[in-house]
């Protein structure tokens, strides 16, 4: 189970100029990148959302995955 949000519980979450929300074109750049764990993808993404938005806004990510297995979108 992974559990993914744009920011912390309750902090705002900021928009790009094309209405969509910072976090979620993080994620569809990161959604499409071959050979990165999901793991890894939500770290990238909350790097790059913390660098674009000046760390004013920080992603959230709840996961109970297993350690030892690594699960991929696009494991090619």
């Amino acid at each position: 189970t992974v559990i993914a949000l744009p920011a912390a519980p309750g902090a705002a979450v900021e928009r790009t100029d094309g209405g969509n929300g910072i976090y979620a074109a993080a994620l569809a750049r990161h959604l499409a990148s071959p050979g990165i764990t999901v793991a890894e993808m939500f770290r990238l993404i909350g790097d790059d959302v913390s660098a674009e938005t000046g760390a004013s806004q920080t992603p959230v990510v709840f996961s109970l995955l297993p350690a030892r297995t690594a699960y991929y979108f696009r494991p090619d």
